[in-house]
Formats: C-alpha cells, structure tokens, sequence
C-alpha cells in the first residue's frame, strides 16, 4: 500500500493533529489571502464610503 493510499482519499487526515490542522490552515488561508483582500477592500469602502469615513477640513 502506498502511503498516498493510507487515507482512502479523506480530507481530515490534514487537520489529524493540531499542529498540522494549524499549518493547513494557515496555508489555505494564504493561498486565498488576495480574493480575501479584495473582498474586505470592497466591504470597507462601501460600508465608510470613498474616503474611509474621513473628511477633509
């Protein structure tokens, strides 16, 4: 048996331990960090309008 087999295909093996679960996610949230960027960019000029809830004196 290879050990690509050992976990039948089952995703949890990467969150198995908390060590692991921690690196996996941190790795997952990376790899999406510039959609995640653009989003709360988004959100945020939205929500204060265009000059961040500042005005100008």
């Amino acid at each position: 048996m290879a050990p690509a087999d050992w976990s039948g295909g089952d995703l949890k093996v990467f969150w198995s331990n908390g060590l692991l679960g921690s690196i996996t996610t941190l790795a997952i949230v990376l790899l999406f960090w510039p959609v995640i960027d653009s989003l709360l960019g988004r959100l945020g000029r939205t929500a204060a309008g265009p000059n961040g809830g500042t005005t100008k004196s």
